[in-house]
């Protein structure tokens, strides 16, 4: 499960809504409470996504109770918000939660939820087909190869639609520098710029000649 390049960190101002999941909280003191989502649970069994792009989630620890909390900066991310909510309610997609008594995390599957999943449902059934024919084992190994690469093939054509194929961005970091650069294959064997940029950060490590707890 990736996140993210995509987890979500919320604030979470509302302590006094949560206490009821204190203990689970010290219990893992440095982690958090964490529930595991699941597909079949409209994400997540634990939880109620239906005002997420609202910046709420509902917490429900056992039947008939329901703790309100609070997120903020949810108008930053509400598309996939919203498309999130919605695959969960349509038991799409899971959607593991972290708590802490003041932040709470989501993490999700970014290939799911924009649509570049591999649809794994179809391929093992493949796989079955191939192996009810009880070839030689070396046959029905290069049989299942060529599956899987037939549906990563798939997978990569639809996330290079709308895309520059080959087009990379590359990043350089340093203690005082951060350099990028967006390039292309020239034909050659070559690459040719199409831009690039450098952060300057020599400021930063400047020796002021003073102790590293001085605030001045």
């Amino acid at each position: 499960m990736r996140c993210l390049s995509k987890e979500c960190s919320k604030e979470n101002r509302n302590e006094e809504k949560i206490s009821s999941i204190r203990k689970e909280i010290y219990q893992s003191r440095y982690s958090g409470a964490y529930y595991v989502g699941s597909v079949t649970d409209e994400g997540n069994m634990n939880f109620d996504f239906s005002e997420l792009e609202k910046g709420i989630i509902i917490y429900k620890p056992y039947k008939g109770k329901s703790i309100e909390i609070k997120f903020y900066g949810a108008y930053k991310y509400e598309e996939d918000l919203i498309t999130l909510r919605e695959m969960a309610a349509a038991c799409l997609i899971p959607i593991t939660v972290r708590v802490s008594s003041h932040h709470i995390y989501i993490a999700y599957d970014e290939e799911i939820l924009n649509g570049y999943a591999v649809d794994t449902k179809a391929r093992k059934k493949e796989y079955a087909d191939v192996k009810s024919l009880n070839l030689p084992e070396d046959l029905e190994n290069s049989a299942i190869k060529r599956i899987t690469l037939k549906y990563y093939d798939e997978q990569r054509e639809r996330m290079l639609v709308g895309k520059i194929e080959n087009r990379v961005f590359t990043i350089d970091l340093n203690p005082q520098f951060i350099r990028w650069a967006v390039l292309e294959p020239d034909g050659q064997g070559g690459y040719i710029v199409i831009a690039s940029g450098m952060y300057d950060l020599s400021n930063l490590s400047k020796k002021l000649g003073k102790a590293s707890s001085s605030d001045a």
